[in-house]
């Protein structure tokens, strides 16, 4: 049997360990073809004259190597091949020629550590390239690919930025390289250029004439780097923008001014030492701040101005001792504080629910609060606002040091010797509770008394309704008898 006309063939899940050279060749009307979870080691040059295949599974095997030449040709139709998760070394030049309606390709997860620059000509089609996860130290394509709107180089060995030509990409993905410039063309008219990531290399800045020209970033990844300046003022189209982990010691207003667009920041791991009041107040919009790991110890009233729709906070691991409610009297959206591993003593949860009454989690671990304190605010938000919803956790659950349900706390009294001058946290919320149990008590007596007086009030009534009927009714009767 020839099979001649297969549209579909399954070979899955079989022990097949080499494909030869026009093995399928009878089988020309083959759209789908599954070679997947076998054993394939080889796949060798023109395998494949499939002129009407789509879609081709090679997943699971042990492909090894080089991808040559003409290896998947003509296979014309072919909209997807996936080559990821093998052990493949090289690709040869004119790897994927004849294939002009292949959308996407998928290299990522091999060991390769040469791309030859002819290899991918003549897919002009192709929208998404991933060679992520490889060896590569270098990458040189002659050929532009002009549609193409993903590329992703993340995890490679690259120490200088690709000379290629991709003038409609729209994301691209450098992080975990080992970038130390972006000196090159690369950017060269990429204004439609929509994400970048280039977390985890070695920039020390993000300034020259290419990347200023990338006006319409949304998405900006530059986390885990050296920058110690960057002017944002060419990117106002930002909408998620991450630099943590670098060595920015300062910003205010102007670091920050323009980026009306911005609803995610994150600052973390930096040298931040204080926020001038007014840095966040032209990012009106902003859902997400991240300020977390950074070296602030004050935080003053106009702070946080502008963030009105802030949901989330992260303070956590700064050296904060004093934590002042009010300071967060224009954050009415927040949802989620996060405060933990400060030198925080005092925090009155009830008036902080007051200020914030959207918020649902509160994270405090790690912070020198009294163990008991943290119970005896848990318990009199539980009585005293139970309506009002609010989680107390902590953003690392600790079990075996002193803990509320995993919320690392220390005693006050045992672990400073200033303990008796400090407020403890639950002091005013205690005293707003014994008000408030006074108040009920005082409200609920008055009712009692207002209810015995009206009994008593209708007792007498009723008492003389009573002896006035009765009366009635005896000088009516004597008049009968008489």
């Amino acid at each position: 049997m020839s099979l001649t006309n297969l549209t579909e063939l399954y070979l899955n899940d079989n022990l097949l360990t080499e494909i030869g050279s026009y093995d399928f060749k009878n089988q020309s009307r083959l759209k789908l073809l599954d070679l997947s979870m076998n054993n394939i080691k080889v796949i060798n040059k023109y395998f494949m004259p499939l002129n009407n295949l789509q879609y081709l599974k090679l997943a699971g095997n042990s492909l090894t190597g080089t991808i040559k030449s003409d290896t998947f040709s003509p296979a014309k139709y072919l909209r997807y091949l996936d080559l990821s998760n093998f052990n493949i070394t090289k690709i040869e030049s004119n790897a994927f020629v004849n294939m002009s309606r292949l959308a996407r390709l998928n290299l990522s997860n091999n060991i390769i550590d040469e791309i030859d620059s002819s290899s991918f000509q003549e897919i002009n089609n192709v929208y998404s390239l991933d060679i992520s996860h490889n060896r590569l130290k270098k990458l040189e394509l002659n050929e532009p690919l002009p549609n193409l709107k993903a590329f992703y180089l993340k995890k490679n060995n690259l120490e200088l930025l690709p000379k290629v030509t991709m003038n409609g990409l729209l994301y691209l993905d450098l992080s975990y390289n080992y970038l130390k410039n972006l000196s090159g063309n690369m950017f060269k008219d990429m204004n439609n250029l929509k994400a970048l990531h280039l977390s985890n290399n070695n920039l020390k800045s993000f300034h020259n004439v290419y990347t200023n020209s990338l006006s319409n970033l949304t998405d900006l990844g530059l986390s885990n780097n050296e920058i110690s300046f960057i002017n944002l003022s060419y990117f106002n189209e930002l909408i998620t923008l991450d630099v943590s982990r670098n060595k920015i010691s300062f910003i205010n207003s102007t670091f920050l001014q323009g980026l009306d667009s911005l609803q995610s920041l994150d600052i973390s791991g930096n040298n931040i030492t204080k926020i001038p009041p007014g840095t966040f107040q032209s990012i009106k919009i902003l859902k997400f701040l991240n300020i977390s790991h950074n070296h602030i110890s004050e935080l003053r009233y106009g702070t946080f101005k502008g963030l009105h729709r802030t949901e989330v906070l992260d303070l956590s691991k700064n050296d904060i001792v004093e934590l002042d409610i009010n300071i967060f009297h224009e954050c009415l959206e927040l949802k989620k504080l996060i405060i933990d591993f400060n030198r925080v003593k005092v925090l009155d949860i009830e008036k902080l629910i007051i200020v914030l009454p959207k918020l649902s989690s509160l994270s405090l671990g790690g912070n020198p609060i009294a163990c008991k304190e943290i119970v005896l605010n848990i318990r009199n938000i539980n009585r005293t606002l139970p309506f009002h919803p609010l989680e107390v956790t902590s953003i690392e659950k600790i079990y075996h040091e002193d803990n509320v349900y995993g919320i690392k706390c220390g005693d006050i009294v045992n672990n400073t010797f200033n303990a008796p001058t400090d407020k403890p946290i639950a002091n005013s919320s205690t005293e707003a509770s014994s008000i408030f149990t006074i108040i009920m008590t005082c409200c609920l007596l008055l009712i009692i008394v207002f209810l015995l007086a009206g009994l008593v009030l209708f007792c007498y009534k009723r008492n003389n309704y009573t002896n006035m009927y009765t009366t009635e009714s005896r000088l009516q009767m004597s008049q009968m008898i008489m």
